[in-house]
């Protein structure tokens, strides 16, 4: 009997993480050679459920939403330690835009690593572009270089701490944000 519980509980377990894998666009999948998926690339919403970019609901933000799932720093504290393995130099790529539709330029972009808090920044070209450049984390299997491109976001720059586009690189099967701890009332 308890047993059953046990498999159960592993079945709801499978088929809750093929969900959350199953929500990560395609082109935020970095695959190798054979298609095989090593890593996913999250940007996080300030809005819950990833509507359309506006001023309030702006993507590539430190602390956010992806669908309704929180998203931002919180990943990189659940996943620390995760090892991203790929025997390939990476490149993450895309292009940054302002609500008008017009390039951001000198846009800082950086991508998170759950390894170490590793963090790798770039900046954004006259034309929006960027490309953050990482090095093959496992013994090299040839000379192919893989390129996830992100495609093009629409982006309002922050000011203060956090003014960076940010872009988690996560394992396929990444663990969730941990909920929110509730806040203590204080005492009468």
């Amino acid at each position: 009997m308890a047993m059953n519980r046990v498999y159960a509980v592993l079945g709801v377990m499978l088929l809750a993480s093929a969900a959350w894998a199953a929500t990560i666009p395609d082109a935020y999948r970095l695959k190798d050679p054979e298609g095989k998926t090593l890593a996913v690339a999250v940007i996080c919403n300030q809005c819950k459920g990833n509507p359309k970019p506006s001023a309030k609901c702006m993507q590539g933000v430190g602390d956010g939403f992806s669908d309704s799932d929180l998203c931002g720093d919180c990943l990189i504290k659940s996943n620390w330690g995760a090892r991203l393995s790929y025997a390939y130099d990476v490149f993450i790529a895309g292009k940054l835009q302002d609500l008008a539709g017009k390039p951001l330029v000198d846009q800082f972009v950086k991508v998170l690593l759950p390894i170490n808090g590793w963090t790798v920044y770039s900046r954004t070209g006259s034309d929006g572009g960027f490309r953050a450049a990482l090095g093959a984390t496992a013994p090299r299997r040839g000379k192919t270089t893989l390129t996830m491109d992100v495609g093009t976001v629409t982006y309002k720059p922050a000011t203060g701490k956090s003014n960076a586009f940010s872009i988690y690189l996560l394992p396929e099967h990444y663990k969730p944000c941990a909920p929110p701890k509730a806040k203590k009332k204080p005492a009468k």
